[in-house]
């Protein structure tokens, strides 16, 4: 029979053997989760369009996995860019230089010449470890983007329907952003309208405008408005007048 001592001495170095092996295996483990434009003239960060000949900025979105011991690591993250599959950039980065792993890569800056869609490719090596992702976009002319104002323009002058107008160049846009009316139509009710409406800060807009007009009727009924014209209707005396009193009335 094996004294207690002597089996607490072989538990604890079985222990530390495993901790061992578990060190001496374990390896950086890097995963591209995401990635994101940025116009780099208006500094507009996660863009769903590009336009063409426009530069835009590529970021990588890195995750790691929770063993991240590798004494023998080169800990030189090598990355790649590419549109289309033709390489645009490639560089490096040094895990020595900073005490924290990277969460986000500068995959560099490329452009786009032709219109429609494009796949943005990041690829990423780490030793023996290699991770990639993409992202397709669609590519416009810079005046395509007047498209869905003008629409909007002319439906309202047209029906005089405001609201109906201002969704219809939602709509429009996102087809043009998606390249099917279908993924279009989807991502106006996803994107455009649920996530708009679960936003906290239009909810503020929203309930600014509510009581915003609930104030005006208010005034309305009361008879305020009418006050206000015949306190005003004095300084009428043309129409430029008129317009002017307007104005400065709200």
């Amino acid at each position: 029979m094996i004294p207690r001592s002597k089996l607490s001495v072989l538990a604890g170095l079985l222990g530390f053997a495993i901790q061992a092996i578990t060190f001496a295996s374990a390896a950086y483990d890097v995963s591209v989760s995401n990635i994101y434009l940025t116009d780099t003239e208006t500094e507009v960060e996660d863009i769903v369009a590009i336009h063409n000949s426009k530069p835009f900025n590529v970021t990588a979105e890195l995750e790691w996995a929770e063993e991240i011991y590798d004494e023998a690591s080169s800990n030189l993250l090598v990355w790649q860019l590419f549109i289309d599959g033709t390489q645009q950039a490639e560089g490096t980065v040094d895990l020595n230089d900073s005490r924290a792993l990277p969460t986000s890569l500068n995959a560099g800056i490329s452009t786009v010449e032709k219109s429609g869609e494009h796949v943005v490719e990041v690829k990423v090596q780490l030793d023996e470890v290699t991770a990639e992702n993409d992202r397709a976009y669609r590519s416009f002319n810079a005046g395509a983007s007047f498209v869905p104002l003008i629409f909007v323009l002319v439906l309202a002058s047209t029906t005089q329907m405001v609201e109906l107008s201002l969704g219809m160049g939602v709509f429009v846009g996102c087809c043009m952003i998606t390249g099917t009316i279908t993924a279009g139509f989807r991502t106006m009710l996803d994107t455009y309208i649920l996530e708009a409406l679960a936003n906290v800060d239009h909810g503020f807009v929203y309930l600014f405008i509510l009581f915003m007009a609930g104030l005006v009727g208010i005034i309305e009924k009361s008879g305020g408005l009418i006050g206000i014209t015949h306190a005003l209707k004095d300084y009428v005396k043309s129409s430029k007048s008129a317009q002017s009193v307007s104005f400065f009335a709200g």
